[in-house]
């Protein structure tokens, strides 16, 4: 697995799938399993994580790590917990937009080179004043004049680099990779 750049990011978005599909009670008992699993995997191995907590609409969790200690949490997690379908090593900010573009800035100093060609894909949950093409219009634009000497495209079907936006109610994530685990689904 290519190493991330662990200067850039300091939390792991975690996602999980079938838990969804789960009555209210029984969604809350698998979460709060995968939760202690995920612990249990990072304390085993030596990672430890300042704090641990649920996005506001409870569909992600995010584990707050040292910079350098991303790259091997990435690894434990994507081979060793069971119930998790992908991981994001990520960046959190407030949800507004003009946030949202200096962040995305910072990730795109740090993740695009010369001639690269790029897309931004955005995802919204909960009420904005803004939509996700507005998110992906403005930060795509913002890079483009921002990395004006890069010599940067867009290429929504095909792009060499992707920034992923994850803007969800009071917080936004942003990422560059979305890791499939070795496992997924609780229970298997």
């Amino acid at each position: 697995m290519q190493n991330i750049n662990s200067k850039l990011f300091n939390l792991i978005l975690i996602r999980y799938s079938e838990i969804w599909l789960k009555s209210k009670k029984i969604k809350s008992r698998m979460i709060k399993t995968l939760t202690k699993n995920i612990i249990f995997s990072l304390k085993k191995n030596n990672i430890p994580f300042h704090k641990y907590q649920y996005t506001q609409d409870f569909a992600r969790i995010l584990f707050f790590l040292k910079n350098e200690d991303i790259n091997k949490a990435t690894s434990v997690l994507k081979k060793k917990v069971f119930g998790i379908h992908s991981i994001s090593p990520a960046i959190r900010t407030s949800s507004i937009i003009k946030n949202i573009i200096n962040r995305t800035l910072e990730v795109g100093k740090n993740i695009l080179d010369q001639n690269d060609s790029f897309a931004i894909r955005a995802r919204r949950s909960g009420k904005h004043p803004f939509t996700s093409q507005d998110v992906a219009e403005q930060c795509g634009y913002a890079v483009l004049s921002c990395f004006k000497d890069l010599n940067l495209n867009v290429n929504l079907s095909n792009p060499k680099k992707k920034i992923f936006i994850e803007v969800r109610d009071n917080f936004t994530y942003i990422f560059t990779r979305i890791i499939k685990t070795d496992w997924g689904g609780l229970p298997i």
